[in-house]
């Protein structure tokens, strides 16, 4: 069982149905707060488990997310690693504006299921996660260098970047000079005051 899903609102019903703006891309549509993110990133890690499904939407298979008398409609989306909150509506049973029903004539218009907007959202986000990532740990491996100068220490930022950082003294000039490189692709050498 995948347990390391994402949770996130589609832009749609984040700015439709929820009546929210949406953030700029320093928050992650993922992080936004309120009790419908927070219903949906609890159940994400198992979600479909425990959800019951939407009948009146054959496929793709689209769960049930209950808020007080609202109802969330939620995507599972294998492939990506996230849970979509897809649509948000009051439960008025027998009603033509009933959840049930609005789900269904979202589905039926195309616009239930995230769109490109949504994905190409998704993924600017993955790519600030992933510079922000980096950096931290470029900044932790040279705190740590400069804490053990004169021997060369070495990771894999993000798991997978591999780095070397070496803290010299500079030879008098006062400060230390860090030399940071990926292995094969050269180096970069700057006064600690710059780093």
């Amino acid at each position: 069982m995948v347990t390391n899903r994402r949770a996130r609102p589609t832009i749609r019903c984040l700015t439709e149905d929820l009546g929210s703006e949406i953030p700029g891309l320093d928050v992650g549509m993922g992080d936004i707060e309120g009790a419908w993110l927070e219903e949906l990133r609890r159940i994400a890690p198992v979600s479909p488990q425990g959800q019951k499904r939407i009948l009146a939407i054959v496929q793709p298979v689209v769960y049930r997310l209950r808020v007080g008398s609202f109802r969330g409609a939620t995507w599972v989306d294998e492939g990506n690693g996230v849970v979509w909150l897809c649509a948000v509506h009051r439960r008025e049973q027998d009603s033509d504006d009933d959840a049930y029903a609005w789900f269904a004539d979202l589905h039926a218009k195309g616009r239930l299921l995230p769109s490109e907007d949504d994905r190409l959202r998704d993924r600017a986000e993955a790519v600030i996660r992933l510079q922000r990532g980096l950096t931290a740990g470029l900044l932790q491996l040279v705190a740590d260098a400069l804490s053990r100068r004169g021997t060369e220490l070495a990771a894999d930022l993000g798991g997978y970047l591999p780095c070397r950082v070496l803290v010299v003294d500079s030879g008098g000039s006062g400060g230390d000079l860090v030399r940071a490189e990926r292995p094969g692709a050269g180096r970069a050498a700057c006064p600690r005051s710059v780093a």
